[in-house]
């Protein structure tokens, strides 16, 4: 393929920069260079994607892809005139928007797919819209409300990753006649790798040392309010603390963590925090921990729960639908919202840790076939289902 060459899809991936965002982007742009056949395209990349493609090996020819910042005000206003300008130099007939809001769209005889993956558009618990001040949870409802407006006039289909997702965009007032597709979302095939030689992570391993029965847990994830940060709090809090049973490993910025210490005082006894990590680092932690952690309340796009199975790791998590899915009734449950719930399900792994072992790895051969099922999902709805 040639630069000269006209291209039928763009993959517009400019407002793509932190958390599972960057893992999936990444998961679709390693499928695409692994694709014998791979539809003719070229891709729209952020900054930080860029970066992460260099830092993770992943070598896409620089006639492939263009680069354009979406950040801030005026990234946004230049961004929309530079994927204007791409959209028309490539002839593309389709537009696939890795995630919205977009808060753009192309010309109009130009078909927009676009990534569903925020659930705070969707019908949101009343307990967690409770942990916020009732001004930011106005601002929030407009927000959403905003963005839901969004989706709705500047995409022409929307692909989400799970079913409950897509039964409740077909609930949602503003979306529910948009033609909704699915494709699952994946673990890297290098969470699958037996023989892949990890880095260490001395942080850990002197952690093991010190407390030769500890069961560290992973949990990767960014410091939202969602993401549940304070059930790890309210565990450290607890009157029969768990500290020397479990530790958790989690991956947030210094000065988010410093605050959650400030907060909660204790939460440094039972945490380790390492900072953010790229797909080797994340899947070296993984190997260095005993059981994956999911306290989320909201989630409709993570690839923390596939990882966990691609590593062979037991799953302590919400029981929640995001979780249901994946995991089926391979996991120890609990009421996220409920911190004696939740130690009751960490009791019930360290009683047990291989309980559901044997339902894990057949998750884990059912789930191998993912990403390929996700990217064949993708090139269908490009060619069969829109052309």
């Amino acid at each position: 393929m040639t630069a000269s060459e006209p291209h039928s899809f763009i993959f517009n991936m400019s407002n793509v920069s932190r958390g599972g965002g960057l893992q999936v982007g990444l998961s679709i742009i390693d499928s695409f260079l692994s694709d014998l056949s791979p539809p003719t395209a070229h891709f729209i990349l952020s900054r930080t994607l860029v970066e992460r493609l260099k830092s993770e090996n992943l070598v896409v020819p620089q006639s492939l892809y263009t680069q354009i910042s979406a950040g801030g005000i005026n990234g946004k206003i230049q961004s929309r005139k530079a994927l204007n300008e791409c959209v028309e130099e490539h002839n593309a007939s389709i537009v696939f928007s890795l995630f919205g809001p977009t808060y753009w769209r192309p010309k109009s005889k130009i078909r927009h797919v676009v990534g569903f993956a925020n659930a705070w558009v969707l019908p949101i618990d009343r307990r967690l819209y409770r942990r916020l001040s009732k001004m930011e949870q106005v601002k929030r409802k407009l927000k959403y409300t905003l963005m839901a407006f969004d989706f709705k006039r500047t995409s022409d289909y929307l692909l989400v990753e799970a079913n409950h997702v897509k039964k409740k965009l077909n609930q949602h007032l503003l979306l529910k006649d948009k033609h909704i597709m699915v494709a699952p979302n994946a673990a890297r095939e290098i969470f699958y790798e037996e023989r892949l030689k990890s880095e260490q992570l001395n942080a850990l391993i002197l952690l093991k040392q010190k407390y030769p029965d500890l069961k560290i847990g992973a949990y990767v994830a960014a410091h939202y309010v969602h993401k549940n940060f304070d059930l790890i709090g309210q565990l450290s809090e607890l009157n029969n603390p768990l500290l020397g049973l479990i530790n958790f490993a989690i991956t947030i910025e210094a000065a988010e963590y410093e605050k959650l210490c400030q907060k909660w005082p204790k939460i440094s006894h039972i945490t380790t925090n390492l900072g953010r990590l790229n797909s080797k680092e994340v899947r070296a932690l993984y190997e260095h921990c005993d059981f994956g952690f999911m306290p989320s309340l909201l989630e409709c796009n993570t690839a923390a729960l596939h990882e966990y199975i691609a590593m062979r790791l037991p799953i302590v998590s919400a029981y929640f639908d995001y979780a249901r899915e994946i995991c089926e009734n391979a996991a120890f449950y609990f009421d996220p919202y409920n911190v004696n719930s939740t130690k009751l399900a960490i009791n019930a792994y360290l009683n047990d840790p291989k309980q559901h072992q044997s339902k894990i790895e057949k998750l884990r051969r059912k789930g191998r076939g993912y990403s390929a099922q996700r990217w064949a999902t993708i090139k269908k709805v490009l060619t069969d289902q829109i052309i």
